[in-house]
């Protein structure tokens, strides 16, 4: 961090970029830079936030072939079970 990182941001604002993504192995963190930060609310969910409060997602809509493949396994599944 430092001077290079101010470097850095300084030379993404002057490309007229308003910020960059910083990847992780299992995140990523936007930093938003200059007056385009404002229009950012912050919020700190903490650490152990797993997205509790987002809307469910809708159940998938099989196709006909999605659904006769799923039956194709499921009568396989019982023929190895046996």
């Amino acid at each position: 961090m430092g001077a290079d990182n101010t470097a850095f941001e300084t030379a993404v604002l002057d490309a007229g970029f308003a910020g960059y993504v910083v990847r992780t192995e299992r995140q990523a963190v936007a930093v938003v830079l200059g007056e385009a930060a404002s229009a950012v609310p912050a919020e700190n969910k903490g650490v152990n936030y797993r997205g509790a409060d987002l809307p469910a997602t809708p159940p998938a809509v099989l196709t006909e072939k999605a659904k006769a493949v799923q039956a194709f396994m499921r009568t396989r599944a019982c023929r190895l079970a046996r």
